[in-house]
């Protein structure tokens, strides 16, 4: 599945915000495993996320949390929100 990678990163981390964990899962998102671990530990190594923890089977994102840099990016891409808060699943949203 293609997806706009700067998308994705604001509805993880908005969902995360939120504390809506289920709404970003692999499956929910449309991507494979290793896109997903990928995607995760990607936010986890630059600091946007805190918490996530990596096995085998997946992400796990239970005890996950913003990090300062994770809460500028949300702030910084208000301009989405009112495009992200019209949309019924996050998969119409990173579909470019």
């Amino acid at each position: 599945m293609r997806f706009d990678r700067r998308k994705l990163r604001y509805a993880v981390l908005k969902e995360i915000d939120r504390g809506n964990l289920d709404s970003i899962t692999q499956e929910a998102l449309g991507l494979s495993k290793s896109d997903h671990m990928g995607f995760i530990e990607e936010l986890q190594n630059d600091d946007y996320i805190r918490g996530a923890e990596f096995y085998q089977t997946g992400a796990y994102l239970k005890d996950a949390r913003l990090s300062l840099a994770g809460e500028e990016y949300v702030h910084d891409n208000n301009e989405w929100v009112k495009a992200y808060n019209a949309i019924k699943e996050i998969k119409e949203f990173i579909t470019p």
